[in-house]
């Protein structure tokens, strides 16, 4: 009993509370401290491969919890001619991350070597910055889509990334609840014809924002859409799509 005693002697000592359970003053003047979570924050982001390049979707909306507070906020960041970034999840998180790379970007172009981002070396930074955040106990609370084309291998490239840092690539990517909705979807069309078009593309990663649309209360029907080849990185302005709900007296199960 004396052993367990002083056992939890050791431990209360250790965090530096007193042994007859009153709080000092030293102690009740440490700041309060509130565990880390998403304030404003975007859902999903749909990337698809296409024979000549990659296409980005995802909606405007930034949503404060479950309101959709703000509807035109942009998720698609043009990193350089070859690379585009797009983001779900935390929106200032996200302006850490574009910081970064901005500063980043500038020091490439002060060296004046010719070197700058990649979508390979953009997409493998991100993993390290991700895995290490979390690491610490204190993760971004993000998913990535990196989109672009390969200069040296002459090939498009398409990789994903979850708040963990865990990296992987695929000719398709969604995140967030697009990974239960849409992504069956993207596989189903990338199956039907492995060499798609760029106008195949962009209406498969329009339907399946269409798709979540209609099953998401976060999404929005005003999206944005990146399209990256050889040649350019183009983020388009934002667009809206059209809706019909007219098949919804007919749908049950979301009771």
């Amino acid at each position: 009993m004396a052993h367990r005693y002083d056992i939890n002697s050791a431990l209360l000592r250790d965090l530096k509370v007193p042994l007859d359970g009153r709080t000092s003053s030293s102690h009740s003047a440490t700041p309060k401290q509130h565990s880390q979570g998403p304030s404003v924050s975007g859902t999903a982001v749909i990337g698809v491969a296409f024979k000549d390049g990659i296409v980005l979707a995802a909606d405007t909306v930034g949503s404060y919890g479950t309101l959709c507070k703000i509807r035109t906020v942009p998720r698609l960041l043009k990193v350089n001619k070859n690379t585009v970034l797009a983001m779900s999840g935390d929106y200032a998180d996200f302006q850490f991350i574009e910081q970064h790379i901005g500063k980043q970007s500038i020091r490439d172009f002060n060296s004046d070597d010719g070197y700058e981002w990649s979508p390979k070396s953009l997409h493998s930074w991100l993993t390290r910055v991700l895995y290490n955040a979390r690491s610490k106990i204190d993760p971004l609370w993000n998913s990535y889509v990196v989109g672009g084309y390969e200069t040296e291998t002459n090939r498009p490239y398409l990789g994903g990334l979850t708040m963990l840092g865990i990296s992987y690539t695929s000719p398709y990517v969604a995140t967030g609840f697009g990974r239960f909705i849409a992504q069956p979807f993207l596989a189903d069309q990338v199956e039907k014809n492995p060499e798609l078009d760029e106008k195949t593309a962009r209406v498969a990663a329009i339907h399946a924002l269409r798709l979540l649309y209609y099953r998401n209360r976060e999404s929005s029907n005003k999206y944005q859409l990146a399209v990256v080849t050889k040649d350019n990185a183009v983020v388009e302005p934002v667009k809206e799509f059209e809706t019909a709900w007219d098949t919804a007296l007919m749908i049950r199960g979301y009771d």
